[in-house]
């Protein structure tokens, strides 16, 4: 997890750093349900970062997440 505020440049780090680690494990996995969790983390990690590296839509989540801390 990342501070709301963190700069471009930690959610460049933090992706690069999940992703690198995701993909790795997927070459060790023998059961195809667990690889298909693994990609699924994966898209997951992928779609967070699609959002929070585009200054637009990560002003949209971040709005959203403070009316969810408000029970708006």
């Amino acid at each position: 997890m990342i501070s709301t505020n963190a700069s471009p440049e930690i959610i460049d780090s933090a992706y690069k750093a999940l992703e690198k680690k995701y993909t790795g494990q997927l070459n060790d996995v023998e059961d195809q349900a667990e690889a298909d969790q693994l990609n699924e983390l994966l898209d997951n990690i992928k779609t967070a970062y699609t959002i929070l590296a585009n200054p637009e839509s990560r002003k949209d989540h971040d709005e959203r997440l403070e009316n969810l801390k408000r029970g708006l």
